[in-house]
């Protein structure tokens, strides 16, 4: 992970881009005792918790963005926050994601409902005045996101919304697709 990333117009030359990375890290998920007197080994999950772009303007000065994640105890992004250019919220996004899990075979990191809405996170979003999109995906031959348990990874259907019914999306089917039984795509049913 690199805390900071300078892009230069040449050699000598001014200076593009600036990119601030900062980390995140999970508490500690495991923990393995050693002879004494050492202290204890401890593991943790880590990953971007958010970015800061700055770019050089040709009139002087910068324009910063911010990229924020939010991540869960396995450390998949939950939420994403985008605000591309500070100061300037016409452009801001949220994007939430929820997970098809099956934490027996450890499949952890497939999306289930990716949502993204034009204000930042923490904001509440008026739908569908602030929806951006909507994207529903379902694995193995799962027909709902709450009996959505993955055994192999396959996604078998995704959806959109496309139109609400008051605050409420209306998903239409994008594409069907069906696996033979080493994984292999078959031909798109839609």
């Amino acid at each position: 992970l690199n805390l900071e990333h300078i892009v230069y117009n040449g050699v000598g030359a001014g200076e593009v881009s600036d990119t601030i990375t900062l980390p995140w890290l999970s508490g500690a998920t495991a923990t393995q005792s050693q002879p004494s007197p050492l202290p204890p080994l401890k593991s943790y999950l880590s990953g971007v918790a958010e970015t800061r772009t700055y770019t050089a303007l040709a009139g002087g000065g910068y324009r910063e963005g911010t990229t924020t994640d939010t991540h869960d105890s396995y450390g998949r992004v939950t939420s994403e926050s985008s605000v591309p250019q500070v100061g300037d919220d016409t452009q801001d996004t949220c994007t939430t994601t929820s997970y098809a899990s099956n934490t027996s075979a450890w499949i952890l990191n497939l999306p289930s409902e990716v949502q993204v809405t034009s204000v930042p996170c923490g904001t509440t979003a008026m739908l569908p005045a602030d929806a951006v999109s909507d994207l529903l995906s379902f694995y193995d031959g799962a027909t709902s996101l709450s009996s959505d348990t993955p055994t192999a990874g396959d996604v078998t259907e995704t959806q959109k919304a496309t139109s609400y019914t008051g605050t409420t999306p209306v998903y239409t089917t994008q594409t069907i697709s069906t696996f033979d039984e080493y994984g292999r795509g078959e031909h798109p049913v839609v």
